[in-house]
């Protein structure tokens, strides 16, 4: 290396070489200089590059500021790299703006303003909404919004035919909603949530658009549950009462009963049947009850079966062990 020292500090330029390639003669360039830095008081200032030792090309091109990074060139792609310091929480967060000449191929931003300009612009720090953002990479294209360093408004992913693949959006009402889509652009998942982020709704379709499930949650705890066929008749549904009982129905196809039962829930999902209480009842697809059953924490105390005709044809008790009463 080639260092200018002021009292034992940094100043000015410093050359750092590869040592396994250095070859002898001072005018000799090829395959010797890897990085070119400039230092004002020990901290790195201005311009510095960084080279290929072996070919001698110009990799990047950084400048600095008192030892900050303010921006980083790539010789290869002209990528421009800003960064944007700021003092917060964690002191001294840094943002960064990435632009394919007008195009912007990245950001991040940081939740306080920035000494960038052009940054505090694009993360809605003078303006709220930001300006808008548009980035495509892979033939997809996204566009949004931030304010104040937090994404915000309506933001929009589009495949490359055109076709939505992603949007979000805030309602008047505060409601906050973000959607997807297939590459077709019908609507495959939608979630919905309140302004106090308590309530909370997920809907899932089949590729024809028609709802698959629908969950809605409170405090993030999902409360009720309801799945469909591809028919549009309801498959499944349950709902949990404040005490966590869950009362929950399955369905044929044709949209009669096929089971009906509650359980105490010892989980958060509502398809994972827990230990059942109360009567359940079975049906045959006529819509008549097929089987009745009496549980007592998780046996069956009491069974009943009925042919189609409503005839009982069977009647048993039984102990907790599973063993009948009248045997």
């Amino acid at each position: 290396s080639e260092t200018n020292l002021v009292n034992g500090i940094k100043h000015g330029k410093t050359i750092l070489y590869d040592a396994f390639l250095r070859t002898v003669g001072p005018d000799d360039k090829t395959g010797k200089i890897y990085r070119i830095e400039n230092y004002n008081n020990g901290k790195l200032h201005d311009e510095v590059k960084t080279f290929d030792s072996k070919t001698g090309n110009l990799i990047t091109t950084q400048e600095y500021q008192n030892g900050k990074e303010t921006s980083s060139t790539n010789a290869t792609t002209n990528h421009i790299t800003l960064y944007g310091y700021s003092s917060g929480p964690k002191n001294f967060q840094k943002s960064i703006l990435v632009k394919d000449g007008d195009d912007i191929t990245s950001l991040r931003c940081m939740e306080a303003p920035t000494d960038n300009e052009e940054i505090n612009r694009y993360c809605g720090f003078i303006d709220t909404p930001g300006a808008m953002i548009k980035i495509t990479n892979s033939g997809m294209s996204s566009q949004f919004h931030y304010c104040k360093g937090k994404l915000c408004g309506k933001s929009l992913l589009t495949y490359a035919n055109g076709n939505k693949a992603s949007e979000s959006f805030t309602t008047k009402e505060g409601k906050k909603v973000s959607r997807r889509y297939n590459v077709q652009g019908v609507l495959t998942y939608e979630h919905s949530r309140s302004k106090d982020t308590k309530d909370e709704q997920i809907v899932e379709y089949f590729d024809s658009g028609l709802p698959k499930e629908v969950s809605i949650l409170h405090n993030h705890k999902p409360i009720e549950i309801t799945t469909y066929y591809q028919n549009r008749h309801i498959r499944y549904h349950a709902k949990t009462s404040e005490k966590e009982i869950v009362h929950a129905t399955t369905y044929f196809d044709n949209g009669l009963k096929k089971e009906d039962y509650q359980f105490k829930r010892y989980s958060s999902s509502l398809t994972s049947r827990g230990r059942l209480i109360n009567t359940s009842y079975e049906y045959y697809e006529s819509g008549k009850i097929h089987r009745e059953n009496t549980w007592k924490d998780g046996y069956i105390e009491h069974t009943r079966e009925f042919d189609n005709n409503g005839n009982l044809t069977k009647d048993e008790r039984y102990y907790s062990d599973g063993s009948r009463m009248n045997q």
